[in-house]
């Protein structure tokens, strides 16, 4: 039995994120607490989904949400106005 299951802890993330509390840290850093340290536990587990069991990308490579996300990112890194 796992410490925790995937759906209490995608709720607690959803919950707990807006809820989180910024920290300043030596050298000028800051980090939000607990919201950024879910969300590196959140893209832990992601990475280890994809060892584990390797997803099919092309269904996600051709979807249009995902062309729409690329070509913005595109738009704004290379027509970015500066002033």
């Amino acid at each position: 039995m796992p410490f925790i299951s995937k759906e209490w802890f995608y709720a607690l993330c959803i919950f707990l994120i807006p809820l989180s509390v910024g920290f300043d840290l030596p050298g000028g850093a800051s980090i939000s607490f607990p919201g950024e340290l879910m969300l590196a536990v959140l893209a832990g587990m992601v990475a280890f989904q994809i060892l584990l069991k390797p997803v099919n990308y092309k269904k996600i490579l051709v979807a249009p949400t995902f062309s729409f996300a690329i070509g913005r990112i595109y738009l704004d890194a290379h027509f970015i106005s500066i002033q």
